[in-house]
């Protein structure tokens, strides 16, 4: 029988690592026990990439539709007060008591209107670069919340020293992967003729947004300092961002065209990551890195920066994967150096790697999500 209705809220559904987890949620969810509603702040049309992916027994609603958004509805007065009183309507013909899980969020701004509500927050980010100031308003906009999920024991760690008065409400619930997804999509065969071509090097792979927080340049001097030792390796970079003509001046400054190669998103990287040699995660902070664990659940070693928050973690301080010191080049320089040199130490971290992937299977998370429910029973 099912007692309790399930409301999850997020500002959208296209691509992002917060929304592909939302969805791994929602397609893993036990639906005979729990009636679930999807409310999507924005109808982004086409955008909401994600859409299709929702279970049929899960009903969607949008609280602007795709007008409101293009007319920037966002900045007008009344925003806060339209979404207030457009959810308040949706939750009001629920009948059964109900859990809001704020997903994205879209509440933490407007969360002493729905102080009544069960409502957990689901927090995906780094929060050690707030100031003073920054975290006292934070903290005065997500304090209603019920309970706060965080996704690993360093955030909780971090999130009780920025904010103590949270303690008691902090629960930790690692993000959840569908590996039989990752595996479909790394044996895809729908791939350009060009692609399939590249795929034939020996190659390192890195996967992420060129963007300032993922550190790329660290990648690049990285390169650079093997250079300048006679080692030559090929390492493809798939991602997109507002930093990609500047990260290709450093390369082209570098000399390092032979070496370091741009090529670009990519709708599906699994393949990618799965015909690589090793896997490269640079990072100045995280919110869990997803990515990490895909590498891992396709059996590849990795290394990666010891950045906030998740990482090193995952990689169980150098148990399952190697880690250096955020914006160490010449560390990376040697790590990349070490696996390069030593295939058979990289052959054995694929065990390691598959071992510890394990551990965050949407069969091996979704207990701890209901383990929370159960409090609201």
């Amino acid at each position: 029988m099912k007692t309790q209705h399930l409301v999850f809220l997020t500002e959208h559904l296209s691509y992002g690592g917060a929304e592909v987890v939302l969805v791994e949620y929602l397609q893993g969810i036990d639906l005979s026990k729990y009636d679930a509603t999807l409310v999507i702040r924005d109808d982004l049309g086409d955008k909401n990439f994600l859409l299709s992916s929702i279970p049929t027994g899960i009903q969607v609603i949008h609280l602007f539709g795709a007008e409101e958004v293009s007319q920037k509805i966002h900045v007008t007065s009344s925003f806060r007060k339209l979404l207030v009183a457009r959810l308040k309507d949706i939750l009001a013909k629920i009948d059964a008591p109900k859990i809001i899980i704020d997903f994205s969020p879209v509440l933490d701004k407007v969360t002493s209107k729905f102080k009544n509500e069960n409502v957990i927050l689901w927090m995906h980010g780094d929060k050690s670069h707030m100031g003073f100031m920054e975290r006292t308003k934070y903290l005065l906009r997500i304090r209603h919340y019920k309970r706060i999920v965080v996704l690993c024991e360093e955030m909780r760690e971090q999130m009780e020293s920025l904010f103590p008065s949270l303690k008691r409400k902090l629960y930790i619930i690692p993000n959840p992967f569908n590996f039989d997804r990752i595996r479909t999509g790394a044996n895809d065969i729908n791939i350009s003729a060009t692609d399939q071509e590249l795929m034939k090097n020996n190659y390192v792979v890195s996967v992420a947004r060129l963007v300032p927080g993922k550190d790329f340049q660290t990648v690049i001097r990285a390169a650079k300092i093997l250079k300048d030792r006679g080692i030559k390796y090929t390492h493809y970079i798939i991602g997109d961002g507002n930093l990609k003509n500047e990260l290709q001046s450093l390369i082209d400054t570098f000399n390092l065209n032979d070496t370091i190669h741009l090529l670009g998103a990519r709708k599906n990287p699994y393949p990618w990551i799965k015909n690589s040699l090793f896997f490269v995660h640079s990072a100045h902070r995280e919110g869990f890195g997803l990515v990490i664990v895909e590498a891992m659940s396709l059996g590849k070693a990795v290394i990666a920066s010891r950045c906030p928050v998740g990482p090193a973690e995952i990689l169980g301080n150098g148990a399952y994967g190697k880690i250096y010191p955020m914006q160490d080049s010449i560390a990376l320089a040697d790590l990349i150096e070490e696996f390069l040199a030593n295939p058979a130490e990289v052959v054995a971290f694929k065990e390691k790697s598959l071992q510890r992937a394990n551990d965050f299977s949407i069969q091996n998370i979704l207990p701890k999500l209901y383990k929370l429910l159960e409090e609201f029973e």
